[in-house]
This record gives C-alpha cells, sequence and structure tokens, in this order.
C-alpha cells in the first residue's frame, strides 16, 4: 500500500515562500539550507498518531531553501508553523551563480557542502535535497551515465530516493542549461548518503 502524502502549505511572501506544516506532529528528513525543492517533489516526513506521512510541495511553488525555521532533528510542529524560508534563485557559493536546482549555470561554483570544488568552465550537477543517490534505475542495470559519456537537455543523470520517493536527476531540466556536454566527474557513490546542495556531479559543456 502507497503511504500517504500531504502538500505542504505555502504563502508567498513577496519573491520568497514560506513552507508551513499541513499536520500537527513530529516532523523529520527536512532539507537543509541551500538544498532546492521541486515543484511537486517530497521534502521530509511528518509522524502523525504513529502514522508515517510523506510531505511534498505544491505543483505551483519551488525554491531554494534560505532558512530553517525549527530546531532539532525530530521537532514537534503545529498545524500551519512556519518550516522553511524559499527564494526562487540563490547565489550559493558568493559568485553570483544562482543555483537552478539540477545543474548550476555559474561558469564556477563551490559546493555547499565542502565536499569538492567545481572548476572553472565545468557544470555542478547538485542533489536536490537529503537522501539516498541511485546512479542506475535498478541493480542489474546499467548506469544512467558514466563518466565520459556525452548528455544533452533532458538526459536523466541519476536518482535521489526520500522515504521511497525517487526524484530524477536531470540534466538542464526547466531549461537552466541547453548545452550538450561531457560527464566530467561522478562524485556520489551508487546507494550512498547525499546532503541537499551536495555536488554530485561534474559536467564539461561542449562548445
Amino acid at each position: 500500500m502507497a503511504r500517504e502524502r500531504r502538500v505542504l502549505r505555502i504563502e508567498r511572501e513577496g519573491a520568497r515562500w514560506i513552507v508551513r506544516s499541513p499536520l500537527v506532529g513530529r516532523i523529520a528528513l527536512l532539507p537543509s539550507r541551500g538544498s532546492y525543492l521541486e515543484a511537486g517533489g517530497a521534502i521530509g516526513t511528518m509522524t502523525v498518531l504513529q502514522r508515517e506521512i510523506d510531505l511534498v510541495m505544491p505543483d505551483d511553488a519551488r525554491g531554494v531553501v534560505i532558512e530553517r525555521m525549527l530546531e532539532g532533528k525530530h521537532p514537534w510542529v503545529e498545524w500551519g508553523q512556519p518550516l522553511l524560508r524559499l527564494a526562487e534563485s540563490l547565489d550559493l557559493a558568493g559568485t553570483g551563480a544562482a543555483h537552478d536546482g539540477a545543474v548550476g549555470t555559474g561558469a564556477a561554483m563551490a559546493s555547499s557542502s565542502g565536499d569538492a570544488d567545481v572548476p572553472a568552465g565545468l557544470l555542478a550537477v547538485r542533489a536536490p535535497t537529503d537522501g539516498l543517490f541511485y546512479r542506475r534505475p535498478g541493480p542489474d542495470s546499467p548506469p544512467y551515465v558514466s563518466e565520459g559519456d556525452a548528455v544533452e537537455p533532458g538526459t536523466t543523470l541519476g536518482l535521489v530516493e526520500v522515504m521511497k520517493c525517487f526524484n530524477p536527476i536531470v540534466y538542464g531540466k526547466d531549461g537552466t542549461s541547453r548545452t550538450p556536454g561531457t560527464i566530467e566527474k561522478i562524485f556520489a557513490a551508487d546507494g550512498g548518503e547525499v546532503r541537499g546542495g551536495q555536488v554530485l556531479i561534474l559536467v564539461r559543456p561542449r562548445a
């Protein structure tokens, strides 16, 4: 049986969003600052009367987490309590490069988690949220991409699992990078834990 999903409450605040709890309960797995939240994507879980409920973004809102408004790993929250503040874009590294969700458009971006430097001329593909990264669709399947592979906008590069919800990592999603490229380096291990904003893959654009 599929687990219950509940859409988060979203309140517009100028060019930003306030994400509010849709329920009363204990919350877990909220994304860290710098994570990009996709419209309709899973971002955490709540325990309500011993039921585990997946929390998902509305279909009409997305953005970068600029503030977590809770303390602790599994805090209790009230209905409507503010959880996160989002911005539509954010200069994560102070270089003027906007975080676009899946592929950074800046020429030189640093990893928000400190796990990898991004050399000039490469594009950084980052984890949209905390979870488990998978390089292949199934245990017996070939990887989506390997180092040296050519990629086009729309190519699936991997999956991030959050509480049994699988979010595809798509090169050039939302049209933010229309340049074909080549996989330069893959940092994340197949089945390994990743943090939101962590650099997963470097892509070298092709002229």
